[in-house]
């Protein structure tokens, strides 16, 4: 079975990439779910991760998953 992309995960979990201007999109990916009222921002220049929770539910253990993988496509851990 082939191994999902980052990308696809956020999507199954109700995330939307949220469109950015093209200059600060250069340096930003946030993925958010309203519903959840969370967002997941990476930030490429310095190769953080900013999390928004505003109900202060945590990270389910899927979220972590794709956080992780993300990570591992933007070779932050090389």
């Amino acid at each position: 079975m082939e191994e999902k992309m980052a990308d696809e995960i956020f999507e199954e979990l109700g995330y939307k990439k949220k469109n950015l201007d093209i200059i600060f999109s250069r340096f930003w990916e946030e993925w958010e779910n309203e519903d959840l009222a969370k967002t997941f921002s990476f930030n490429t220049e310095y190769e953080t991760i900013d999390i928004t929770d505003e109900n202060r539910y945590g990270i389910t253990m899927q979220e972590l998953q794709a956080i992780n993988k993300k990570v591992e496509e933007l070779g932050w851990l090389d």
